[in-house]
């Protein structure tokens, strides 16, 4: 008896095992199931358009009918730390993402490192002119002479108000307190990043109470594309497809909020580089590492230098500019100081103006506060950076504030 209750036991036993089992294989095919159709996005802490790259990362992955994982880092460097380059996202992409989002990339300042691709942009960002509401001038040629224009430290629109000399410079140390200026009327306007001023007025509670107005100047509108490298290609394929969804329905323009303008949609071949700006991480203070540029060819240079002064501006320049500007000029908390977007042909940028404001302005620590013949040294190593070589005679001070050759970057000078 014992033995036939044993014997029938024994199979219910069986049978529960098999349907434990069974149980189990299912949830590890579900979760298996689960984690291949993750999208697994690489979004930057540090950047003032990380909400909207969330966001949008969010509302991809629902079209897609994909469970988003983001991983966070920052591309703000620390202390000493070398700068965040291009050659970190191959590490990213490598170990924690598929794509990184809110990258502001200009194929005209160079093209991408092998490992990496763009897809066609998303959103159009950029520099923006900041009114106090219903404030009729919006452009900076209609503001009165003497007038109070806030930028933000280190950012590219110190560059342009040598092109607007009814302008009066108000430099504040970020976007906050460009802002603050703007509420406490210190300025008639602003000139500002707009992922920054739109989070900090949103901060503020004070977004009605501003207009916001295209820029002419040369590298003010930015697209921001997704990077990806050769195991991500699927992914981008099916961030681009939900991508077209959303912008037809209407979609990604609610996810931008404001931060940026939904893009129009890709023309041509699938991949080909957008146009804009570089990398303007770290609250577009300058784009990150570009491919480099050119060397100097020993040709005729645009402005006066001997090779020996450019050597001591490298010396100098590392000792008091690169915490700011990088130890190749790619730009950290600081613009990047080199290639096609510094020394662009739309921004018709003189020697006379860039040494003016290099003058002004460095180091950070100390303005104007260096020697006539080092701020020479810097200036010639600048210009050998950029491809112009010397010609033997020596940069003057006073000659570099007068000149009014154009620096425009070329592959070979």
């Amino acid at each position: 008896m014992q033995q036939s209750i044993r014997n029938v036991i024994s199979p219910t036993r069986q049978l529960r095992s098999i349907f434990a089992a069974c149980a189990t294989l299912a949830l590890l095919i579900g979760a298996n199931r689960a984690h291949a159709d993750d999208m697994r996005f690489c979004i930057d802490k540090a950047s003032p358009s990380v909400a909207i790259d969330a966001d949008v990362a969010r509302a991809v992955a629902t079209q897609l009918g994909a469970r988003p994982v983001l991983y966070e880092y920052s591309g703000q460097p620390k202390g000493d730390d070398p700068d965040f380059d291009l050659r970190a996202y191959k590490g990213l992409l490598a170990e924690h993402c598929d794509l990184v989002l809110g990258f502001p990339y200009d194929a005209s300042s160079g093209s991408l490192p092998k490992f990496l691709t763009a897809t066609p942009p998303y959103a159009i960002t950029g520099f923006v002119l900041v009114t106090h509401k219903g404030d009729p001038r919006t452009k900076l040629a209609k503001f009165a002479a003497g007038s109070k224009v806030a930028v933000a430290y280190n950012t590219l629109p110190n560059l342009y108000f040598p092109h607007h000399p009814n302008l009066v410079r108000e430099i504040r140390a970020d976007d906050d307190d460009v802002v603050a200026a703007l509420e406490h009327r210190d300025v008639v306007a602003a000139m500002i990043w707009r992922p920054g001023v739109v989070g900090a007025l949103q901060r503020a509670k004070a977004v009605a109470k501003y207009e916001f107005h295209p820029l002419d100047d040369a590298g003010t509108s930015w697209p921001l594309v997704a990077l990806h490298g050769d195991k991500g290609a699927e992914a981008a394929r099916r961030f681009e497809h939900a991508i077209a969804v959303l912008r037809d329905n209407g979609g990604l323009a609610k996810f931008l909020r404001g931060y940026a303008d939904v893009a129009p949609a890709a023309t041509g071949r699938r991949g080909a580089e957008p146009t804009g700006f570089n990398h303007a991480r770290r609250h577009a203070q300058g784009p990150a590492t570009s491919p480099c540029a050119a060397k100097s060819t020993g040709k005729r240079s645009v402005a006066n230098y001997t090779a020996e002064q450019a050597a001591a501006g490298q010396q100098l320049f590392e000792d008091k500019c690169s915490i700011c500007h990088g130890k190749n000029l790619e730009g950290r908390n600081g613009p990047m100081l080199k290639g096609k977007m510094f020394f662009s042909a739309e921004a018709k940028h003189t020697l006379g103006e860039i040494f003016t404001i290099v003058v002004q302005n460095m180091p950070a620590t100390a303005p104007a506060t260096l020697p006539h013949d080092q701020y020479e040294k810097i200036m010639a190593y600048i210009l050998q950076v950029n491809g112009f070589g010397p010609t033997g005679s020596a940069l003057t001070y006073e000659d570099a504030k007068q000149s009014k050759a154009l620096l425009v970057y070329k592959d070979s000078n």
